[in-house]
């Protein structure tokens, strides 16, 4: 290795313009590592770099296009070994001229050497660290000069310089780049309150920035003293796919017990090295996030092998990034805490206002079906207190048991959730009402014969509850021996609540409710709401039979009214007998009087032109006066006997156009004007047809009958829902209308203004509208006209003196949404 000093020399400032160029370190080294070739003729220059806290030297930059093939994990030269390695570890410059003759005494490194004879090896350093070795190889043995050792030495101190320069650059580069993701990170884990989202990116960006091969971060409860929630990221490195679990967990309870981080770089670190090592794990950072004083989490950070190991400096920044994480965690936690309490806040809130709603509406229905269907209504409903199951219990006649008067809810997780789902729809169909009935009244299906004795039971926690006149919360069943068959311990859950209801002193029966279906526990807070509903649901009872007491009271006194009302219409039957023969004997004799006319021309005359037409207008006369005969004679026979209705199913819009054509004569000749709007959904309601018939029959008349010189007759129906479902029919005329001191006795019997009139067409529509369960309404406009709103339910059974109140409780209660009441309906 003889090279001219002076060519040597002038290489230098060639050396320091590529050293300090700003193209890549690796670019200048390996054009450096050419120069030294060229000018010693040497048949490899290869620089070794040692790395901050390593014992190894790896090939890094070689004149050789195959050393790629040597920076495997296995062709480390270890300081103190080989000739690179010697020469890093002695500080100085290692020669040797024959390796055969080098090997006896110093271990031998098989990639360094091959098939090389002669190396001289000098150390890349400064006066404070040593960088690595740069290796000049020769096959053929050659001497070396001093002036070429200098040449070497001082090429050595400007690749140190290089490689020192770079690694400044870069190692601040790399903390401009932490700083800036560490800002990041805080700025973004402080913008939300996503505990996933959080930890997701914060792992994901420390992942990057480490450059670790997975990380996860574990989230400790200590009140359940179990990691609350586990993220993983990264893991995409063979053989790191995943997080090695069981190791992974021992650290991070190992990291939580001491409140300490672990840096596992060699088995002297930690036990945990020989299975992460066994896992494919080289190197591992474990950091507590600590709050407070108390560990809440532990961030945990791998890298594969084949890589450099972790740094004090990458646990530092770790260190850093639990710190922000430990703020965020606390603080989600202390937001978590008060959206809880609010949550809270606003359930019991919602309960009071539920509790205020469903006790109004209880104090306005008193029909005890009813009233039972709408407590359990309130204590299974979405809306309302949502339980799963609901029973009311009444003691028995002889206050001996207790009886299940109704319960309502499923008989499984799915049946419960069906019925949540349907309770919940806006829209409802008949086949969804059907369904919602039929889940409902499972429950009661199965334990209805269920009586439980207060004597012989005394162990039921049911009748204790109803004996002591306390609540009790059964969280773990009860502790009864003997389950029978037939018995009810049988069918309820572990967790129930039992409420006695008292009124006046006196305990009435006993609500049981649980949550079988819906895994929420019952507290003491449903204890309290449970009771006052129950305080509430024992008031309503009592009005309740109250009001069936007065109403059989009523009852009875309705049945000897009406017995009294038919012996005066036998009476005033009797009364209008004169008045009743007279006006049948003026068209008789009409009729007479024409018959025998229609006789004697029919009998005298051949001819069929004019006579003929005398013939159908006295035909026409007969016709009309046997018609009035025949509606005088039967609204007499209808208001003197009780006709029972025969309901069917009936088309309005039908019995409107039968009842028209029977006065499409009159209507023309006396120049009136039919208008005819009828729904176009024909109405069907439950009805007896033939009365329903004939209140058409008499309003039309009476309108007819009121239009003397031409009018207007308009007939509209529509469907409505108030003040029921319905249909009504509106007739109006424009004949001038009643006048005002007359118009409070048009429904009163045998009032009539008109000198031929009976007095019983008004009465008549008013009782066969009445006994269809409907509403007769009159406007009257004096000086215009006359207009009758006749409105007919749907079914005359569910028409009852309660509709209006029930209705009321409907709009507030059926959802529990609407607390206030409604103004009242029309007056029937």
């Amino acid at each position: 290795m003889t090279s001219d000093r002076t060519y040597l020399f002038s290489l230098f400032p060639r050396i320091i313009e590529i050293s300090n160029s700003n193209i890549a370190i690796e670019n200048r080294l390996a054009y450096v590592c050419n120069l030294v070739k060229k000018a010693f003729n040497a048949d490899c220059v290869c620089i070794y770099q040692l790395f901050p806290q390593s014992l190894y030297l790896i090939p890094w930059i070689s004149t050789d296009p195959d050393v790629e093939k040597f920076r495997g994990e296995e062709f480390r030269v270890k300081l103190g070994e080989g000739i690179a390695g010697l020469a890093a570890w002695k500080r100085k410059p290692v020669f040797v001229r024959d390796v055969k003759e080098f090997s006896r005494g110093v271990s031998i490194v098989p990639f360094e050497v091959r098939d090389f004879t002669t190396v001289y090896s000098v150390p890349i350093r400064d006066d404070v660290y040593v960088y690595g070795a740069m290796n000049v190889a020769s096959r053929e043995a050659r001497d070396i000069t001093p002036e070429e050792e200098e040449f070497l030495r001082v090429v050595a101190i400007e690749i140190a310089g290089t490689i020192r320069n770079a690694r400044l650059y870069e190692d601040s580069r790399k903390r401009v780049s932490e700083l800036l993701t560490i800002n990041e990170i805080s700025r973004t884990v402080t913008s939300t309150f996503r505990l996933g989202e959080i930890l997701s990116y914060a792992l994901r960006t420390t992942v990057r920035i480490t450059d670790s091969d997975g990380g996860v971060v574990r989230i400790y409860d200590p009140r359940s003293r179990k990691w609350e929630q586990v993220v993983t990221e990264g893991f995409t490195r063979s053989p790191l796919t995943e997080e090695p679990k069981r190791v992974g967990r021992k650290i991070a309870s190992f990291v939580l017990r001491e409140v300490k981080p672990l840096l596992i770089n060699a088995p002297a670190d930690s036990p945990f090295y020989a299975e992460l090592s066994a896992r494919g794990v080289s190197s591992t950072i474990a950091v507590p996030i600590v709050s407070k004083g108390k560990v809440v989490g532990v961030m945990t950070f791998y890298r594969a092998k084949g890589k450099d190991d972790f740094t004090h400096e990458t646990l530092n920044l770790v260190h850093t990034v639990s710190i922000l994480l430990a703020n965020v965690v606390e603080n989600v936690r202390m937001y978590r805490e008060a959206t809880e309490l609010a949550r809270e806040n606003e359930v019991k809130v919602a309960r009071l206002q539920t509790l205020y709603n469903v006790a109004r509406s209880l104090m306005s229905t008193i029909k005890t079906e009813r009233l039972l269907s709408l407590m359990l209504d309130a204590l299974i409903s979405p809306e309302g207190f949502r339980y799963s199951r609901a029973i009311l219990f009444l003691v028995t006649e002889d206050g001996k048991g207790l009886r299940p008067a109704l319960a309502y809810g499923g008989l499984s997780r799915k049946e419960a959730r069906e019925l949540e789902r349907l309770l919940k729809k806006k829209r409802k169909t008949d086949a969804d009402l059907e369904r919602i009935a039929s889940l409902r009244r499972r429950f009661f299906d199965l334990v209805r014969d269920h009586v439980i004795s207060l004597e012989s039971e005394p162990e039921c926690i049911i009748a204790s509850a109803v004996r002591d006149e306390r609540a009790i919360n059964c969280t773990r069943g009860c502790d009864r021996v003997l389950k029978r068959p037939d018995s009810f311990c049988v069918h309820h859950g572990e967790n129930f609540l039992v409420v006695p209801v008292v009124v006046k002193g006196k305990v009435k029966g006993a609500i049981y409710v649980d949550n079988e279906f819906s895994d929420r526990p019952l507290t003491d807070e449903d204890i309290h709401v449970l009771t006052m509903f129950a305080s509430e649901a024992g008031l309503a009872l009592e009005n309740s039979e109250l009001y069936e007491n007065l109403q059989r009271a009523l009852d009875d006194l309705k049945s000897a009214q009406d017995r009294v009302l038919q012996s005066e219409k036998l009476a005033a039957l009797g009364e209008m007998a004169a008045q009743l023969a007279h006006e049948i004997k003026n068209p008789l004799t009409v009729v007479g009087g024409f018959a025998s006319r229609l006789m004697r021309v029919l009998s005298e005359g051949n001819e069929w032109g004019e006579e003929r037409k005398k013939l159908l207008n006295y035909a026409w006369v007969i016709m009309k006066e046997v018609r009035r005969l025949e509606r005088i004679v039967n609204q007499t026979l209808y208001f003197s006997r009780e006709r029972k209705l025969e309901l069917k199913e009936t088309d309005l819009n039908s019995l409107v156009e039968e009842v028209l054509e029977m006065f499409t004569e009159e209507l023309e000749e006396k120049g009136i004007e039919l208008t005819l709007d009828l729904d176009a959904d024909p109405p069907r309601v439950l009805a007896d047809p033939d009365q329903v018939k004939q209140v058409l029959w008499n309003l039309v008349s009476n309108a007819e009958q009121a239009m003397t010189g031409g009018g207007k007759l308009t007939i509209r129906t529509e469907r409505v829902k108030e003040p029921f479902s319905g249909v009504e029919i509106v007739i109006s005329d424009t004949g001038g209308g009643i006048p005002p001191e007359v118009v409070g006795n048009i429904f009163n019997p045998f009032f009539t203004t008109r000198p031929s009139g009976t007095g019983l067409g008004l009465p008549i529509v008013h009782t066969i509208v009445t006994r269809h369960g409907g509403y007769i309404n009159l406007d009257n406009r004096v000086g215009e006209g006359v207009t009758f709103h006749v409105i007919l339910p749907d079914d005359p059974a569910l028409a009852s003196e309660e509709r209006e109140r029930e209705r009321i409780f409907r709009s507030g209660i059926d959802g529990f949404k609407n607390g206030e009441d409604s103004g009242e309906g029309q007056a029937r």
